[in-house]
């Protein structure tokens, strides 16, 4: 039974997916709207691009590619798709057949009818049906001989009549006796029996439905193996990670251990210089105590007194920055009266701020003064 077709730019659709029930199933639409397209995709699907009415190209729809041109079809428990790239047939979700051809020859044996029977048989013309209906019976039964193509031993005759050599029909006529006389010479079979053969009917039908529970078995077994196969595939995939991260474990370890070798070995010989240290100091010891007798006995003192403090030990005056020279401005051309000027505004504080001599005028103004209180006096 079809259950669902998916169209992919085939002519109109550019996306389409129809699903079928048990039954009748009637698909409506306006004009134009692509149900003979639905039907003719259908029947590429089974039969190849011999059944389209125009080639690929004509048939993919305006403006895209011919590879992308794809139909899917579920009939019963297949899965049949097809398109320019190629055709297969999915049986429980593996390839069960590929390739054009093989996929064409499979569709044929499993409906029981080549492309051409199975589009005379299921397809019919628009308006066809209506205008049978409306002509009447006979027009009912010149449809039907059309459909299953009962002139075909008419054409057969015609054509044998118009194609084989014409002549006298003795031989014909003795040759057909001859076969009347071996047909009536054969032993009449004997009848069946129809007891038998039902019974026969009915051991098939048991097998048949001993057969569907038992592949029922197997799938449910299949899909319990597939299970733990996926399962194995996991835990064979966390066994790799754990390998992988008990080398990298191990290989710490053997670093840690070399470590550990190498600390214990300065381990073993901080002992030694400990004691070479503790040695020293004793023999530092043995020396000062030998020693300040001796500079007791030079600076005056007795045995117990402690001797005068070492001068301490000058510190090396700061390393200063050498001053930058000065630069002088270079002399200026000026008159008398601005030199003068300029004598006459130098004040006591501008004198002690610079740190130079007052002026002469200021200087002759004083002596000025001192005649001045000398000559009133006296």
């Amino acid at each position: 039974m079809l259950k669902k077709v998916e169209l992919q730019n085939f002519r109109k659709h550019t996306d389409l997916k129809v699903c079928f029930t048990e039954g009748l199933n009637v698909i409506r639409a306006a004009n134009e709207g692509g149900k003979t397209t639905t039907l003719e995709a259908i029947a590429y699907a089974l039969f190849g691009s011999k059944v389209l009415r125009d080639g690929l190209d004509n048939t993919v729809t305006w403006g895209q590619p011919t590879n992308s041109l794809k139909v899917t079809v579920e009939y019963g428990d297949y899965v049949i798709t097809r398109s320019k790239k190629g055709a297969e047939v999915l049986s429980m979700g593996q390839v069960f057949v590929t390739g054009q051809s093989e996929v064409t020859a499979f569709c044929e044996k499993l409906i029981g009818a080549d492309g051409a029977t199975a589009a005379n048989l299921m397809f019919s013309n628009q308006m066809g049906l209506r205008g049978v209906l409306t002509n009447g019976p006979k027009a009912t039964a010149q449809l039907i001989e059309d459909l299953g193509e009962f002139d075909l031993f008419d054409r057969i005759i015609d054509a044998a009549q118009h194609k084989l050599p014409l002549g006298a029909a003795t031989v014909q006529a003795d040759r057909l006796q001859r076969l009347v006389t071996e047909l009536e010479g054969l032993a009449v079979p004997a009848q069946p029996d129809a007891a038998a053969h039902e019974a026969n009917v009915l051991a098939l039908g048991n097998s048949l439905a001993a057969a569907k529970e038992a592949e029922a078995t197997l799938i449910e077994k299949l899909a319990g193996a597939r299970e733990g196969l996926r399962k194995l595939r996991d835990t064979r995939e966390r066994k790799l990670r754990l390998d992988q991260a008990l080398a990298k474990v191990e290989g710490r370890l053997n670093d840690l251990g070399a470590e550990r070798t190498s600390v214990e070995e300065q381990a073993s010989l901080e002992p030694r210089a400990t004691a070479d240290l503790e040695e020293g100091l004793r023999q530092s010891q043995d020396l000062a105590a030998r020693r300040r007798p001796r500079f007791a006995v030079r600076c005056g003192l007795g045995e117990g007194e402690r001797g005068p403090r070492p001068p301490a030990r000058r510190r090396a005056p700061p390393r200063r920055r050498p001053r930058r020279p000065r630069r002088r401005r270079r002399p200026t051309a000026r008159s008398p009266s601005t030199r003068r000027d300029r004598t006459t505004r130098c004040s006591w504080s501008t004198a002690a701020r610079r740190g130079t001599r007052r002026s002469r005028w200021c200087s002759s103004r004083r002596s000025a003064r001192r005649r001045s209180r000398s000559t009133s006096r006296s």
